[in-house]
């Protein structure tokens, strides 16, 4: 389907809160929080009579009532509605409200992304501000155009510096993670014994990867899909999943595609070589097995990776809720990414979900302490990997125990928290970075990108052709973010 052909109304609605963003908040530029103490004879006089009760109203990825009957059981009412969230947000809030009586809290679900995101500047619009909310790309559009309050740097720093990196304004960080993840790549080393390669040997460079896919692809011929090795999502509209599993190859090879702060750098000098190389990489599978297992989705792709479709997934932590729990039990394993010359670590954040507090919050110094104050706490950190899976944690106290931290209970079998441990050190490690938020027309952009990534892969582009197409993608973000 040819996107640019079709406009629906959700992209109507879209691009039009977008285009009014910018007038919207430069109403919502940030105030001082709090009122101005009185002074004088007016301190004297001041009631003591105790303030009427606040509300604070705490977006979040779904509906929470604190007062209901939740269980982590698929059978209670409550967890079908809210699933993990409901428990996450009993540990999270309950606490904090027992030591602020008169203080309640409205959770409330908003939607995800870009719904997520236009609810946003709707509400801004309206000049109903909320005071707290949730967001992963979103979060960095938004610190960049002020909605967002900056944080403590004493609390930001209990966090690594990828969970944060994507709320980075003036030097100072203006969200805190509720939950992260982090991409390493996963291996079926029955693929690499049945190639006559040591298993003992993963790959540790660039050159030592592409050696190996070859090896394999050429002795790994699947009757229907043809011989393939590598695996990573194929460039798709404006999703940004896809450019989540290769960000990383640009970042370790000093070429990333943009600043943190969304300063594009595209068409930098050596960033042809990278999408000349991976295309070689993904050159190891046919284009028909890359697009039908894309097309299936995390599920689909790494059943096609257990199965032995693939030997190498670009994956985060989420995917071991699926690679590591097949009852099959193939033997799989997760590697950090391996490194060019003269190039260092690095893995994307993923799954990153990030708080903020608005800066125009009625509430803004409680809404703050409400993040400060829990999100570091342990329990609340490390409540979804325990018991929901998916996700794990910014938390460097947690994170430096990755050799041994045991308590990954949402993820079912030991197979899988073994490589749940990987990506907890990579994300500790790794060069963690978020992928870039764009200041505007990020949607755009995205879109810009992955039609450029496919002309490149599916054109089999030559380093100088990469090159040319890279300087008219560079152009056309600057023009988009003007």
């Amino acid at each position: 389907m040819d996107r640019n052909k079709e406009i629906t109304r959700r992209g109507f609605l879209r691009t039009s809160v977008l285009m009014a963003s910018s007038a919207v908040l430069a109403a919502c530029a940030p105030a001082a929080p709090g009122a101005k103490a009185p002074e004088g004879d007016a301190a004297k006089t001041a009631p003591t009579a105790a303030p009427e009760a606040v509300e604070l109203d705490c977006w979040q990825n779904t509906d929470g009532n604190l007062e209901a009957n939740w269980k982590g059981d698929p059978n209670n009412e409550e967890f079908k509605k809210v699933w993990w969230w409901g428990g996450l947000y009993q540990v999270m809030y309950r606490p904090w409200l027992e030591k602020h009586p008169g203080v309640k809290l409205k959770i409330s679900g908003h939607g995800w992304d870009w719904d997520l995101g236009t609810n946003t500047y709707l509400a801004l619009a309206a000049g109903r501000v909320p005071d707290t909310t949730v967001g992963e790309a979103m979060t960095s559009q938004l610190t960049q155009l002020g909605v967002f309050a900056p944080l403590s740097d004493k609390v930001a720093d209990l966090f690594v510096p990828g969970s944060t990196a994507a709320a980075m304004k003036d030097g100072k960080r203006h969200a805190l993670p509720q939950c992260s993840g982090a991409d390493v790549l996963f291996v079926n080393v029955s693929k690499v014994k049945e190639a006559g390669l040591d298993p003992s040997k993963m790959p540790t460079t660039w050159d030592d990867l592409m050696t190996m896919a070859k090896t394999i692809s050429a002795k790994n011929k699947h009757e229907k899909w043809g011989n393939n090795a590598y695996f990573t999502y194929a460039p798709s509209a404006n999703s940004v999943g896809a450019m989540m599993r290769v960000g990383h190859w640009f970042d370790q090879n000093n070429t990333p595609i943009g600043s943190d702060s969304g300063t594009p750098s595209l068409n930098m000098p050596g960033a042809a070589e990278v999408w000349d190389w991976h295309n070689q990489l993904m050159a190891t599978s046919t284009d028909d097995a890359i697009l039908n297992m894309d097309s299936l989705g995390e599920g689909g792709s790494a059943q096609a990776f257990n199965d032995g479709i693939f030997a190498f997934k670009a994956s985060w932590t989420n995917d071991a809720t699926t690679v590591g729990n097949d009852p099959k039990k193939p033997e799989v394993v997760a590697i950090e990414f391996p490194t060019p010359p003269g190039g260092k670590p690095s893995t994307i954040v993923i799954g990153n979900i990030l708080q903020s507090v608005f800066a125009r919050s009625s509430h803004r110094d409680l809404a703050t302490d409400l993040l400060e104050t829990r999100l570091p706490d342990p329990e609340v950190a490390g409540y979804m990997a325990d018991n929901a899976g998916v996700f794990i944690f910014g938390l460097k106290s947690l994170l430096e125990q990755h050799e041994t931290y045991d308590k990954l209970g949402g993820f079912k079998t030991e197979e899988a928290k073994k490589l749940v441990r990987v990506t907890m050190k990579a994300l500790l490690n790794g060069g963690a970075r978020c992928l870039v938020g764009w200041g505007k027309n990020a949607d755009r952009i995205w879109i810009a990108i992955n039609e450029s990534w496919s002309k490149i892969w599916r054109g089999r582009m030559s380093k100088a052709d990469i090159q040319k197409e890279l300087d008219a993608l560079q152009k056309t973000v600057e023009g988009l973010l003007a």
